[in-house]
């Protein structure tokens, strides 16, 4: 048997909705989702110095030397598939989940604590998005990575909550400007509702004294 420690980061990358396609497609159909999903994955991961450990069904699973690496191929994947959807106009959405740790390599598998906690962090990750653990974020290059924190979770078979952060995006961006918008559009409307109820008062000052 080979076996052999490495402190690694690890990617899983998984294809949102595919279980409801299962159900909705033909075998026909379905070899060529497959198809489609290898063929977009499969050249990114070592053109960004990553290595694809295994293949389950939806999944790719993915380690790296450099966790900045791997972010960053997270983010190009994201980006093709994208293009993909603009492209083709067809459904065809990813997840993506980072954590970095120990791992023991045996027999061309993994295993440990770093892999279960990706797999953990899918449950709570939408598509389109990169969700990775604090551990990742404190290893990357703030320079590279631009990261929003999502919150702590309490995953299964983990004794403390760990704090889970996001790669920020477009979407992250465009509702970061709406929200700021909104606030000065309430900051604005306050302020004339008090400088017309003031000069309604103030130029009501005698009839309101005559009144009391």
């Amino acid at each position: 048997m080979n076996e052999v420690s490495k402190h690694v980061t690890i990617l899983l990358i998984d294809l949102a909705g595919y279980t409801s396609r299962t159900v909705e497609s033909t075998r026909e159909q379905l070899i060529k989702l497959q198809d489609t999903f290898d063929e977009l994955v499969t050249p990114i991961i070592p053109e960004n110095k990553g290595s694809i450990i295994k293949k389950m069904g939806d999944a790719f699973l993915c380690s790296f030397e450099s966790p900045t690496n791997a972010v960053k191929c997270a983010e190009k994947l994201q980006k093709r598939f994208k293009l993909y959807r603009l492209k083709h106009r067809k459904k065809m959405h990813i997840r993506a989940m980072l954590h970095c740790g120990e791992v023991l390599f045996k027999d061309s598998d993994v295993y440990g604590s770093t892999v279960n906690l990706c797999a953990r962090i899918e449950k709570i990750t939408p598509k389109d998005e990169i969700y990775f653990s604090a551990p990742l974020l404190h290893s990357v290059n703030k320079n590279e990575i631009s990261a929003i924190y999502v919150g702590s979770f309490l995953f299964k078979g983990f004794n403390k909550k760990m704090r889970i952060y996001k790669v920020k995006n477009l979407k992250d961006v465009n509702n970061k400007f709406f929200k700021i918008v909104k606030q000065s559009a309430i900051v604005v409307s306050a302020s004339v509702i008090i400088f017309f109820s003031t000069k309604y008062v103030i130029e009501n000052i005698n009839v309101l004294q005559t009144l009391i």
